[in-house]
């Protein structure tokens, strides 16, 4: 009989899976509390520029250096603000007032919470010149009111996302909606998007890809990786496509969408629709990760603790797994990176090994409830249960509790991780009376061995072979111990032979 296992190996990336969750919108933090947050003398600010995040491609494009961050001006809306103070498009915001800004998700936050009344210090890049203006916000909803009468097209897309979000206005949707397509149709490619997903809330897929198409032609960033999920999924009403989904996901990175440069890096990193190319993967990440996607961030994590078309190194993985895990009002931890920090902790590599942070980090993410579809995040969340179990089997980093060490388990297992019910299976089949069970352990090897943990169909082939726990059947047994053997379980392929005859 085996012994318990303490999930030593590192979850392995999941490429294809990756792409089955819909990608983050370009703001969905552009949230109507943080814009309509009431200051001053407005109910919501602006300086009257649209941004992006400062892409690699961008930076070249704008002559900009390669360590530039922030956001980067792709529109100034005539007479606004920004018009006034001389800011261009190119320009990067990196500073407002006293608040640093990496990407356009914090300048829209920090713009939100300002006042009307009083001018603040914006520093800026312009190619290789850091400059500093002084900049007075203003109304926004006022702003794109008297824009969008005077034809500003941006100006009646911004006052379409007023509407829909409530920012300083009272939320209305069909206003926003037409306000959406006038924008669009007129030449706007994030109305066009915003479009598109009014019609996803809808299902109406034949109203939504059309949109999205233009949107993407238009050089709308977000609406690209929009219409290559659909194309890398077959959802929608289209065809699964990667040769059509992964240039749509590289335009998306290019436009600035952290998203679309994470979803280049698993497209590129898999070899799906375009030659495997790791360096690709790599640079797609590191754009992703700097432009605040914590998906982008523990995936190059990934490369490192792996040494997949990087130097192996341990302190890099731990640093950007500490990147992914982190959370903040613009980005949300992902479940993965912090699983990986807690192994890396628990184990010493690349920082300082660290029982009680190990198990800190297992019991946050254990403890999350997986966003709907997000089968990504869900893997996670049960992978973290089982390993917080091992901590409290172990007693490392928490009181040795082997009943709740059990319990985790068989979270864990419920949720479908292996680890899990391979640890349930051992402690059900070989554990004290009170809380022996074959029939349990039986099943919790069996849920393993059918995700394929060739481990647990031998430890079932013993248990059908002896009938514990399970009907006798040593043809099944058999079949089991093969299964094991060509899973790689070494012990099982001199079992096989004496079985089913």
């Amino acid at each position: 009989m085996s012994s318990l296992r303490r999930g030593a190996v590192l979850l392995l990336l999941v490429f294809l899976a990756a792409c089955a969750t819909a990608p983050p919108s370009a703001r969905r933090s552009e949230s109507p509390a943080a814009a309509a947050a009431e200051t001053g003398r407005c109910s919501a600010s602006t300086f009257g520029v649209e941004t992006t995040n400062a892409s690699r491609a961008l930076r070249r494009k704008f002559q900009l250096a390669g360590d530039v961050r922030g956001a980067l001006v792709l529109e100034v809306l005539p007479g606004s603000p920004a018009a006034r103070a001389g800011v261009q498009v190119g320009d990067v915001i990196e500073r407002i007032g006293a608040t640093a800004i990496p990407g356009k998700c914090e300048s829209i936050d920090t713009l939100g919470a300002l006042s009307c009344d009083t001018a603040v210090p914006v520093r800026l890049r312009r190619r290789r010149e850091s400059l500093v203006k002084e900049i007075q916000p203003t109304d926004a909803s006022r702003f794109y009111e008297e824009g969008c009468r005077k034809g500003v097209v941006t100006a009646c897309y911004r006052l379409g996302w007023t509407a829909s979000a409530g920012a300083g206005v009272p939320r209305d949707a069909a206003r926003a909606e037409a306000l959406y397509e006038k924008a669009c149709r007129d030449g706007s490619g994030a109305a066009c998007t915003e479009l598109g997903r009014v019609y996803e809330r809808r299902s109406e897929e034949a109203k939504r890809i059309p949109v999205l198409e233009r949107a993407c032609a238009l050089h709308d960033g977000t609406g690209c990786v929009d219409l290559a999920f659909l194309h890398a999924t077959g959802s929608g009403g289209v065809a699964r496509d990667d040769a059509r989904a992964t240039p749509l996901f590289v335009q998306g990175c290019d436009g600035g969408d952290p998203s679309g440069c994470y979803n280049v890096g698993l497209m590129y990193g898999a070899g799906r629709g375009v030659a495997a190319d790791q360096a690709v993967a790599k640079a797609a990440y590191e754009d992703g990760c700097d432009g605040g996607s914590t998906k982008a961030c523990t995936n190059l994590g990934l490369m490192y603790d792996e040494g997949r078309g990087v130097s192996r190194s341990d302190e890099k993985a731990a640093e950007l797994y500490r990147a992914g895990c982190r959370a903040s009002a613009c980005t949300t931890s992902n479940a993965l990176g912090c699983v990986n920090l807690g192994r890396l902790h628990r184990d010493g590599r690349g920082v300082a090994k660290d029982a009680a942070r190990s198990a800190e980090l297992f019991a946050e993410v254990c403890n999350r409830t997986p966003e709907k579809g997000d089968a990504d995040e869900a893997e996670n969340v049960a992978r973290a249960c089982s390993l917080l179990g091992a901590a409290y089997s172990a007693g490392k980093g928490v009181g040795m509790d082997e009943a709740r060490a059990l319990e985790l388990w068989q979270v864990g297992c419920d949720a479908g991780d292996v680890f899990g019910c391979f640890n349930v299976g051992v402690t059900r089949s070989t554990g004290p009376d009170s809380v022996r069970d074959l029939a349990v352990a039986a099943r919790a090897f069996d849920t393993a061995c059918r995700a394929k943990d060739a481990e647990s169909c031998f430890e079932l082939g013993l248990m059908v072979s002896k009938g514990k726990g399970v009907a006798k059947d040593e043809r099944r047994a058999g079949k089991l111990f093969e299964t094991a053997c060509a899973g790689g379980f070494q012990k099982a392929c001199a079992k096989r032979k004496g079985a089913g005859k």
